[in-house]
């Protein structure tokens, strides 16, 4: 993946927030996510002497050169079904309950593992989503709720699916770099007054 299409996906007009200075700060969190949570990345900044979205390609290259795309198609597929699944209004609550419990995204999952990929958006909604799964089917959580919950999930992995449409080789650790690693929360400053 060329240099100018990493900086056009990080770029921070790309950010979904109101205005600029908005999208300018979620944008360097994001920046500072990728080089506190990829140690690769980190390393080959040091290393190539280099900006963090050089050394992103430079990461980038190595996997694609590793990655198989039937093994992309089939960790696709999976997001795709477990979306499908999410948003079918013909499916009731109980039965995707049980579809989320024994959901795990192993294709998806491989990949990376393969590419060293931790802190996840997706991995972690399904690990919170598999909590809220038994405690669905053990009558510990109210079903509006429950439904409520799944509505905004659908919505994120519908998103990250429409994202993905075009996902190969080439770009799949910059993808995921910028649409599933989670980002460093936001920090709040207290200004505390002299006593």
């Amino acid at each position: 993946m060329e240099i100018d299409k990493i900086e056009a996906l990080f770029h921070y007009s790309t950010e979904n927030k109101d205005n600029d200075i908005d999208k300018q700060e979620k944008s360097n969190r994001r920046i500072e996510t990728v080089c506190n949570r990829q140690i690769e990345v980190r390393h080959k900044i040091y290393e190539s002497k280099k900006g963090v979205i050089d050394s992103i390609q430079i990461v980038n290259e190595k996997y694609s050169s590793i990655l198989n795309q039937e093994d992309i198609k089939s960790a696709m597929y999976e997001l795709n079904s477990f979306s499908k699944i999410l948003s079918n209004p013909h499916i009731d609550i109980n039965t995707k309950a049980c579809v989320i419990n024994s959901f795990d995204f192993k294709e998806y999952k491989k990949l990376l593992h393969t590419c060293k990929f931790t802190c996840l958006k997706s991995i972690s909604r399904l690990y919170n989503m598999k909590k809220m799964a038994l405690s669905y089917i053990h009558s510990n959580f109210v079903k509006r709720l429950y439904h409520e919950d799944i509505k905004e999930q659908a919505i994120f992995f519908n998103e990250l699916v429409s994202i993905y449409e075009d996902i190969c080789t080439d770009n799949f650790y910059v993808y995921v770099l910028r649409f599933d690693l989670k980002t460093i929360k936001k920090r709040v400053y207290i200004n505390r007054g002299r006593l």
